[in-house]
């Protein structure tokens, strides 16, 4: 649907904010979906780091 909008008002000079702001109302509609998709993937990935990190202090104590 906003696709369409957004092909719709591609030709006239108001494409671009217009645009940009359907961009933002979908975004923030899906906010919670997106930002933990993104979050999932980085917490897994810090712990992970965080892991390795302890592990290369630890072999450095000893």
């Amino acid at each position: 649907m906003s696709l369409l909008i957004g092909v719709a008002v591609a030709d006239s000079q108001l494409a671009q904010p217009i645009i940009v702001v359907i961009f933002i109302v979908i975004a923030l509609q899906n906010w919670k979906r997106i930002s933990s998709f993104i979050n999932t993937p980085l917490s897994s990935y810090k712990k992970s780091f965080t892991g390795w990190l302890n592990k290369q202090k630890r072999k450095e104590l000893k």
